[in-house]
């Protein structure tokens, strides 16, 4: 596999081996997937995630374990519980209904991020966000550079540990969940999705004595 998507061949100067200082290109490496537009909309495999350059918590982290594997680091993608609604900060350019949701919280979810281990420590990498979330308070990781964990997307209940399949065993653990909370959680998830493109969407400027508005 090869999820380095547009640029990822460059990010972060010559390879490294896990040994020594190649911890700088696991940094760019981080990076580079952090910057992919957060998007969830069910596509999980790493290949798109990285050819779009968009995706969630669960494509995102397992091509950032593909892409530190293939430089010989040790990675594996965790699965934490929690409320992800309730570590979201609210803007005032959210949608009404997701701003009630954010308020409300009570969105459980088994959220994904990548353990690095590194001279006898793991630590936790979570490159959810995308700079567009930074004038927002979003926890976005943007100023890591290798000295330990990151902030993580949501306040972890419980760990389910390392698992290979990812994939899987995110879909058994949503499948637990009630059919009110997988609802609720797609709810959010979408209008979530959807503001963030809206954050990301070019805009253009309309001719003089136009209004822009079919543009």
């Amino acid at each position: 596999m090869n999820p380095h998507g547009n640029g990822a061949a460059s990010a972060g100067g010559r390879r490294g081996n896990g040994t020594g200082d190649g911890l700088a290109r696991a940094v760019a490496l981080f990076h580079h997937v952090r910057r992919f537009t957060y998007l969830s909309d069910g596509v999980r495999d790493p290949k798109i995630v990285a050819a779009r350059r968009a995706g969630a918590c669960t494509g995102k982290h397992l091509a950032l374990r593909e892409l530190l594997r293939q430089e010989g680091f040790s990675a594996g993608v965790e699965t934490v519980e929690g409320d992800f609604a309730a570590a979201i900060p609210i803007s005032g350019t959210m949608a009404p209904d997701l701003q009630s949701m954010i308020a409300e919280a009570g969105v459980i979810d088994f959220h994904n991020i990548v353990r690095l281990d590194w001279k006898g420590r793991s630590m936790a990498l979570d490159a959810t966000w995308n700079d567009a979330l930074i004038p927002y308070g979003f926890p976005v990781n943007d100023d890591w550079t290798g000295s330990g964990d990151t902030e993580l997307a949501l306040v972890p209940v419980r760990s389910h540990g390392l698992v290979e399949d990812v994939i899987a065993f995110k879909e058994e653990s949503l499948a637990r969940l009630s059919r009110e909370d997988r609802i609720r959680r797609g709810r959010f998830l979408s209008l979530l999705s959807d503001w963030i493109a809206a954050l990301e969407a070019p805009r253009s400027t309309p001719p003089e004595g136009g209004t822009g508005a079919n543009n």
